[in-house]
């Protein structure tokens, strides 16, 4: 039996869902514009107005859609997890792990996350630190990565006599917390082969291995 993977209780978008179709792509585009100031490190310097611009938008369309950049930032976030949670169903299906070995499905798993760190890394740090400053986001970001623990560990099961680790759950479990803390840190502090993600995914990859004592490639 494979392992259950937890499912996500729908939330209502913070910002809702406009009628128009208008302000829907309006709304879009400027959640996207914030994406891309967090991205490139200046979304709290960034006024109103300079994200409306990069949206193709207004001032009034701003404060009419979203309110107030706090409440663009949440959205920005919640959406985020969101799309991790259909990342993780769609790139991470047992179906496309169908035949690897352990190993080389925990070097496609954590190529991924580093992957995705490596994309988003200024949404990320944002998210970083919201989720140390609100309880009640960090029990979501926590949500996340119980579900991709126990996707790692459901696409294991089958190879449970190639992890030599005497308790394999925990070990999946703490191991996969390193990995992730890991890429957080990165996100903050760079070293030069941190900049290199196929280099950071294989070595991440290897500890992991290593930890979990996964035999055979």
């Amino acid at each position: 039996m494979g392992v259950p993977i937890p499912s996500r209780t729908p939330k209502k978008s913070l910002l809702g869902r406009p009628r128009q179709a208008r302000s829907r792509d309006a709304l879009e585009k400027l959640v996207a514009a914030g994406e891309e100031l967090l991205a490139a490190h200046e979304y709290e310097s960034a006024a109103v107005g300079e994200i409306a611009r990069r949206a193709g938008s207004s001032v009034g369309s701003f404060y009419r859609l979203v309110g107030d950049k706090d409440r663009l930032l949440r959205a920005i976030h919640d959406r985020f997890l969101e799309d991790s949670h259909a990342q993780l169903e769609s790139d991470l299906s047992p179906a496309r792990f169908a035949g690897k070995t352990p190993v080389a499905i925990v070097r496609a798993f954590v190529g991924l996350l580093v992957e995705i760190h490596a994309r988003r890394e200024g949404l990320l740090r944002a998210l970083i630190v919201r989720s140390s400053a609100e309880p009640e986001f960090r029990a979501r970001v926590h949500a996340l990565n119980d579900a991709l623990e126990s996707r790692l560990a459901a696409l294991l099961a089958p190879h449970r006599a190639r992890i030599g680790h005497p308790r394999q759950r925990e070990a999946i479990r703490f191991g996969l917390r390193v990995v992730l803390g890991a890429l957080n840190q990165n996100t903050f502090v760079h070293s030069p082969e941190s900049r290199d993600a196929s280099l950071l995914a294989r070595e991440l990859a290897r500890v992991l291995v290593s930890y979990l004592a996964l035999e055979g490639e």
